[in-house]
C-alpha cells in the first residue's frame, strides 16, 4: 500500500472511526444474556449491560452509530476497498461484539481512547487501522 494510500485510509477510518465506536456502545444493548445475572452469586459483581438499542439518538450521531454498525457487521459491503478476504469485524468479535469470551467490545465503552504501548500513542484511528492491515 502507497503512502497515499495510507493516507487516505487513515482519513477514512478518522471520518468512520466515531460511527463505528458509537455503534459498539450503544448497539451492544442487547449484550446481557437473559438470566445473566440470575446465576451469578448475590456478592458477585453485577453483569455489564449496555444500554437499550432503542436509546440511540436520532440525531447525526445516531446516523453515524447506525453507519457503524452496518460497517461492523457487514464490513466488506460497507468498506470493501480496506477489507482483503470475506471476514467482517463481527467474524471475530461474535454476536455484533456483545458475546463475552469472543473478543467483547463493550469493554471499549471505558477503555478508549487508550494509550498504546506498540507505539506509545493515544490513537484509536490507528487502531481500526491495524485491524484493517492485519487481520481483515
Amino acid at each position: 500500500m502507497s503512502v497515499r494510500e495510507h493516507k487516505h485510509l487513515l482519513r477514512d477510518i478518522g471520518i468512520l472511526a466515531p460511527g463505528i465506536v458509537g455503534a459498539l456502545m450503544i448497539c451492544l444493548a442487547s449484550a446481557a444474556e437473559p438470566g445473566a445475572n440470575q446465576s451469578a452469586a448475590p456478592d458477585a459483581p453485577k453483569a455489564f449491560s449496555p444500554p437499550n438499542e432503542a436509546s440511540m439518538p436520532t440525531d447525526d450521531f445516531g446516523k453515524a452509530v447506525r453507519m457503524g454498525e452496518q460497517i461492523f457487521n457487514h464490513t466488506g459491503e460497507n468498506a470493501g476497498k480496506y477489507v482483503g478476504n470475506s471476514l467482517n469485524c463481527a467474524s471475530c468479535h461474535l454476536d455484533a461484539g456483545r458475546r463475552p469470551n469472543s473478543s467483547p467490545l463493550w469493554a471499549a465503552y471505558v477503555s478508549y481512547p487508550a494509550y498504546r504501548s506498540k507505539n506509545g500513542h493515544v490513537n484509536s484511528k490507528r487502531s481500526i487501522f491495524d485491524v484493517y492491515q492485519l487481520t481483515l
